[in-house]
């Protein structure tokens, strides 16, 4: 953890802040960072209460900083300035939203996922969330054509060269060089590059599309978990910027950290995100699957 700096940034949601330091508290952190945007919505008494609990809870994290904005960045300044900030102190960053929810299991994958990259020599970028909601401690990783950025890390060099600023981009052009965007689906490229004109369009109206954008124009590689050990809490929310819509059927976030899961419902939840694995076509071997079955009987 000495050269991972840990970033927790929010607006707006001194609740969910609070939450997500009630389960970094009980984490052996050494660089933490929480960087809160700005603007009149977000100076309030419960935020400065919110602060208050944060320095009286994670006393013991040896490096930890706390940042309030006097104005409102909005999300996709305050977001990506701050990521750029963390990484020019630390090799690696893992990065957590306010509406968040991390498991148990959260940081020991976060972390086990960036030695597979390095001991590999991969840049790439690691993935908390997966449509499958059974958080193992010892979790299987899976090549992913999409980034999943609820809880995720990454290294100051895969992030190098990345701006939600595509104007000055050549989508095709770039995109064409990419082994790859050549090895997807004529009808994922075609998605993927109706949504690259959109940002490039409107570079604020989000940050994620223009991170995909970047894994894919560079090869970047992308891991994901079998097994999802994050949750989105943001859905439903008014104050969200982006999940404010119901919350989808795939993600259910009252499986994470709860190990009373039957064999049923394991069973039950194998069947039916089955096939969102195969919609999104991510790359998972068939040891891949032999070991959800071998874990499904063992427990």
């Amino acid at each position: 953890m000495d050269d991972v700096g840990v970033l927790l940034v929010g607006y707006s949601r001194p609740d969910l802040l609070t939450n997500r330091i009630h389960e970094l508290a009980s984490v052996n952190l050494v660089n933490l960072y929480i960087s809160i945007d700005g603007g009149e919505l977000s100076h309030t008494t419960e935020m400065e209460n919110f602060k208050i609990l944060v320095k009286n809870k994670l006393a013991f994290i040896p490096n930890l900083r706390i940042n309030h904005e006097r104005h409102n960045l909005g999300m996709v300044r305050h977001l990506t300035s701050k990521i750029t900030q963390v990484l020019s102190k630390h090799n690696y960053i893992i990065v957590i939203e306010d509406d968040v929810r991390l498991s148990k299991a959260f940081f020991p994958n976060m972390l086990n996922g960036l030695n597979y990259l390095e001991n590999r020599k991969l840049v790439g970028v690691v993935c908390g969330w997966s449509p499958l909601p059974i958080p193992y401690i010892k979790n299987k990783w899976r090549n992913c054509k999409y980034v999943y950025l609820w809880g995720w890390a990454t290294s100051k060099y895969a992030w190098k060269g990345y701006s939600y600023d595509l104007s000055k981009e050549n989508l095709e052009k770039n995109l064409v060089k990419s082994l790859r965007w050549s090895k997807s689906s004529n009808h994922q490229r075609a998605s993927w590059l109706s949504k690259f004109k959109k940002v490039k369009e409107l570079p604020l109206s989000t940050w994620d599309y223009q991170y995909l954008y970047h894994c894919i124009k560079n090869d970047h590689h992308i891991l994901a978990p079998l097994f999802s050990i994050t949750g989105n809490q943001g859905f439903e929310d008014e104050r969200a910027v982006h999940t404010k819509g119901i919350k989808p059927r795939f993600i259910q976030n009252k499986l994470l950290n709860n190990r009373k899961i039957t064999q049923t419902s394991r069973l039950f939840t194998l069947i039916v995100y089955f096939f969102d694995l195969i919609y999104l076509n991510d790359s998972i071997f068939v040891s891949k699957l032999k070991s959800i079955l071998n874990n499904l009987k063992r427990h």
